[in-house]
């Protein structure tokens, strides 16, 4: 099972790792920052299109961002590069 706590966790430790504003992360995945607060207080759970984006964008392994708290980055990877806003843009 899915727990809402464990996805809040992880979106904010994600949306901290990259130094990305609410506002900046729900630009980059197409959502208001009203939506990205509400993904990081338990509200909500993230939709699969925006776990989608989440993984394409951060190299991450959905499984383990839905189901390991602070362990989500892909391990295949050497280390994920650290972006601005202004990479995407």
């Amino acid at each position: 099972m899915i727990s809402n706590s464990l996805v809040s966790k992880n979106f904010k430790k994600l949306r901290q790792d990259f130094n990305l504003s609410q506002e900046e992360l729900g630009r980059m995945l197409s959502l208001s920052r009203k939506m990205i607060s509400t993904l990081e207080t338990e509200t909500s759970l993230p939709s699969l299109d925006t776990l989608d984006k989440i993984r394409e964008l951060f190299n991450v392994d959905i499984f383990l961002f839905l189901h390991v708290e602070n362990d989500f980055y892909k391990k295949d990877s050497n280390k994920v590069q650290k972006k601005t806003i202004k990479d995407f843009f």
